[in-house]
């Protein structure tokens, strides 16, 4: 299999991973779910901020609606990746595309330490962080996949089946 055909499937696998953990956890954000305002409004209040339930129940809905973009520019990303070519595929490996990968690592690790930052104790808490662990490592491993196909000298577009039978 051609580098570009395992960058390609890599792409479609982990960042389908990644899209539906941001989708999924938006579904349930948008519809204000209790235990996301806990974790929000407890996190919060540890570091001094108090927040009413009201207010964060808010912001969750508002969280989850902006959850829902990030979902769909990384479908549209994947469907660039996949396509292996035009406008859509440079984006889907654009510096672009690794910010929004990126966020969703970056998001998705606060998120799963809001777990144990909301909580009173450290412990057993940790555990829920570790267990939500997938949810951020995936889009972790979306901006190494975007990175190597950027540093390892792979075309920008996927070669045609001319220009494969030519060289």
């Amino acid at each position: 299999m051609s580098r570009i055909r395992e960058h390609k499937v890599l792409y479609v696998i982990l960042g389908l991973g990644a899209a539906l953990t941001f989708f999924g956890h938006a579904m349930w954000a948008v519809r204000g779910k209790d235990t996301f305002v806990k974790l929000l409004t407890g996190t919060l209040d540890k570091v001094g901020i108090t927040m009413s339930a009201g207010t964060g129940e808010n912001w969750v809905k508002g969280i989850g609606l902006f959850d829902i973009v990030v979902a769909l520019v990384m479908g549209v990303l994947i469907i660039g990746a996949w396509r292996e070519r035009g406008r859509l595929y440079r984006l889907a490996y654009s510096p672009f595309a690794m910010v929004v990968f990126g966020w969703g690592a970056a998001w998705g690790f606060l998120t799963a330490l809001s777990r144990v930052t909301s909580a009173s104790t450290w412990y057993p808490e940790v555990w829920d962080w570790v267990e939500r662990a997938p949810n951020f490592m995936i889009a972790v491993a979306m901006v190494y996949v975007i990175s190597c196909h950027r540093t390892l000298g792979v075309p920008s577009h996927a070669p045609s089946r001319e220009e494969i039978l030519s060289a």
